[in-house]
């Protein structure tokens, strides 16, 4: 914990003080009394909020959206001089953990993890590489633990300065152009870290994909195989593309990685596209734009199957309670696709568009919809 940051004790303690200022305000009375209920709870009792929601009919999750949910809607309905003393930020923080929820937690990480790894703390370790050779942990798991135990209050400020480094290199590499350099800074960083960003992280304190795979960027282009790796990496060095190998280990298998920086990614599939001796793995139905916005960049196959930035347009044709019959889909696509506005792409006999154009693909259709086609289309009963 920095200096002049609030422990998670002292912040849940402020947050007991405005729920009860504002409950006295009567800020309370337009939310829902399951969710007062759970509120209250959380705030006041000591249970897990896990038995806070069952006692509800809520699971865990659902019950931490509904007590964010009260806190917000109590600071919203209160008096504009209670909000000036709390800020929502701080009291949206996490609550401390109980110590027998601590005891119980360290137990189900492996034999005691979090506890081996506050001991070593204790005894007078001071860096990550001492605590790996005393616990016999990967690098990955103790800055798990370490983050664990900052949350529960415990000092871990003597490691705060590798997490800073590790984030400035990951800003540097967002940032750099030379590629010699951004060798150098990939080379620098260990396999954890590279591993934590190499996902789309949402949410206030989330990161952008800083690395990609090369069987996530050459899913819907090319077949990729572990065993034409090789080939892969040959292009990336040929071309001067920053990369490098990774080794992660989930639930005690080994798998092996070769990653290179999202921005990077058409550089590689350029370099890719003309190596003769891929032109076998190519897969014969890209992505493509069926419509719209032709100069938009289109995403992979991956992408568009795997994730919730993207949705067919069945699926959403489904949302209207709308079916189309597949002997008149073929020429339903050719009326309805011709003129559309909104960026369609199209993977083998699928058709997908952004998860942000659903609104707008929704009106659209229906406009069409009602002046066109209506002989292709029935209502679902």
């Amino acid at each position: 914990m920095k200096e002049g940051e609030k422990s998670p004790a002292q912040l849940h303690i402020e947050r007991q003080c405005f729920v009860q200022k504002a409950i006295e305000e009567s800020a309370h009375e337009a939310i829902s009394e399951k969710t007062v209920n759970i509120g209250v709870a959380a705030t006041f009792g000591h249970s897990p909020l896990e038995e806070i929601g069952q006692s509800y009919g809520q699971t865990r999750a659902n019950a931490s959206l509904l007590y964010r949910g009260f806190i917000t809607e109590l600071w919203n309905n209160s008096s504009e001089q209670t909000r000036s003393f709390h800020a929502l930020e701080d009291l949206l923080a996490r609550k401390p953990i109980p110590q027998e929820s601590r005891e119980r937690i360290s137990e189900n990480q492996g034999g005691g993890r979090t506890s081996r790894i506050r001991n070593l703390i204790l005894a007078g370790a001071k860096s990550v590489g001492e605590l790996e050779k005393r616990s016999g942990l990967s690098r990955e798991n103790i800055w798990n633990t370490l983050r664990t135990l900052d949350r529960w209050g415990v000092d871990v400020s003597q490691f705060s300065g590798a997490i800073r480094k590790n984030r400035e290199k990951i800003q540097q590499l967002i940032k750099e152009t030379d590629d010699k350099k951004i060798q150098e800074i990939m080379d620098e960083l260990s396999d954890g870290t590279i591993r934590a960003n190499m996902g789309t992280k949402k949410g206030k304190m989330g990161n952008p994909r800083v690395f990609t795979t090369i069987g996530k960027a050459t899913s819907g282009v090319h077949y990729y195989k572990g065993t034409e790796t090789h080939l892969f990496t040959q292009d990336l060095e040929d071309n001067r593309i920053p990369n490098r190998r990774v080794s992660v280990v989930n639930g005690g298998k080994l798998s092996v990685y070769h990653v290179f920086l999202e921005k990077h990614k058409e550089r590689a599939l350029a370099a890719w596209k003309k190596d003769p001796r891929l032109e076998r793995l190519k897969v014969p139905h890209p992505v493509t734009v069926l419509c719209g916005n032709k100069n938009i960049a289109v995403p992979t196959a991956y992408q568009l199957m795997g994730g919730k930035d993207y949705r067919s347009v069945s699926s959403v044709l489904r949302d209207l309670g709308i079916k189309i019959y597949t002997k008149q889909e073929i020429e339903f696509r050719k009326i309805f696709f011709k003129d559309c506005p909104i960026t369609i792409f199209a993977y083998r006999k699928s058709r997908y568009i952004s998860a942000s154009d659903i609104e707008q693909f929704k009106q659209y259709f229906l406009e069409k919809h009602a002046q066109i086609i209506p002989r292709f289309l029935q209502k679902e009963l």
